[in-house]
């Protein structure tokens, strides 16, 4: 379950008496400080080369319009190890090209390569995505995080409920 970072009680009542919130599963509810939940690998994203971008929800939800150049949405996470395997759950529409959005983990920080890590082609992906990768590098910083492969690729990009953990 996750962890609520400084919310003890909601309305008077404790969060451990509380199936959902406001119509939400206790499990999706955000801290006070508007970061991902605690069981969650990043706290921000970052991104660059996008046509527009706009970040969603405490992080994990955001629209991205390609453009011609080379685009990425990403976090850094540290403390890794080869063999490191990253769960990954998120909501997608867009981009239903073959071999336009990546995701991916890599050593590189624009994730232009997969260098030490992995990469998984999500471009047909819609709806529900539930994926694993695993990492070969020992290095002790990974970048993980959205690729967009297809340069020419001008379309609209939807994430939403994304959710990284480690296995």
């Amino acid at each position: 379950m996750a962890g609520y970072k400084g919310i003890g009680k909601i309305n008077g009542v404790a969060i451990a008496s509380i199936a959902k919130i406001t119509g939400r599963a206790k499990a999706d509810v955000w801290n006070v400080s508007s970061t991902p939940r605690e069981s969650n690998l990043y706290d921000t994203l970052t991104d660059s080369g996008w046509g527009s971008y706009t970040q969603g929800v405490n992080y994990a939800s955001f629209v991205a319009v390609g453009t011609t150049t080379n685009a990425y949405v990403t976090f850094t996470i540290s403390n890794h190890t080869a063999g490191d395997t990253y769960n990954f759950t998120f909501d997608k529409t867009g981009a239903n090209t073959d071999r336009t959005i990546g995701l991916r983990i890599s050593t590189e920080s624009t994730l232009n390569s997969i260098v030490g890590g992995g990469d998984s082609n999500i471009s047909l992906d819609t709806g529900a995505v539930s994926t694993s990768l695993s990492a070969s590098s020992s290095n002790t910083t990974m970048y993980i995080g959205f690729r967009k492969v297809s340069p020419s690729y001008t379309g609209t990009l939807t994430i939403n409920n994304f959710v990284v953990t480690r296995a």
